[in-house]
């Protein structure tokens, strides 16, 4: 294993998946001596950072998007089989898992009062130990969806 200290990340210039990320580094030992690396060569690297404060990771398959808005179905803990939907505040995306607040900053209560302001929903929280809906969530909204739309015409009537 080779010895290597980070020295810049040049994050502004990540791709947008953030696959790929220049950095800078330094070596210790001669691995650009016995040409084992080469300068400008790409590398896969996992750089272990520590999470952010207040967040919790589920896996990627729990999200919905709509609407420009992340959802996420929560079993309820009250109510044995019932689950309920969700906004949730996504702090970063990934393969398989996707980063989301488990307390709401100021500026993003501050957003989500805005945002109910204009018709969508609020930001809201999941504990450590909320159960989420991980597979089927795409098939579930289209259901929630058609009962709504049903239920609206109903009352149209």
């Amino acid at each position: 294993m080779l010895g290597i200290e980070l020295l810049r990340m040049h994050d502004k210039s990540a791709d947008s998946k953030g696959s790929k990320l220049p950095v800078q580094v330094k070596t210790a030992g001669p691995c650009f001596i016995d040409h084992k690396y080469l300068v400008g060569q790409f590398v896969t690297a996992t750089i272990d950072m520590p999470p952010e404060e207040n967040t919790l990771e589920i896996p990627t398959t729990a999200i919905n998007e709509y609407n420009g808005q992340s959802f996420v179905f929560v079993k309820d803990k009250n109510k044995p089989g019932e689950y309920c939907i969700r906004r949730v505040a996504v702090v970063g995306r990934y393969a398989d898992y996707t980063v989301i607040r488990s307390k709401l900053r100021d500026q993003d209560k501050k957003f989500s009062a805005d945002e109910v302001k204009q018709g969508r929903y609020p930001l809201r929280t999941l504990e450590r130990g909320d159960q989420v809906v991980t597979r089927g969530v795409v098939e579930l909204t289209t259901a929630l969806e058609n009962l709504l739309t049903k239920k609206s015409i109903e009352l149209q009537q």
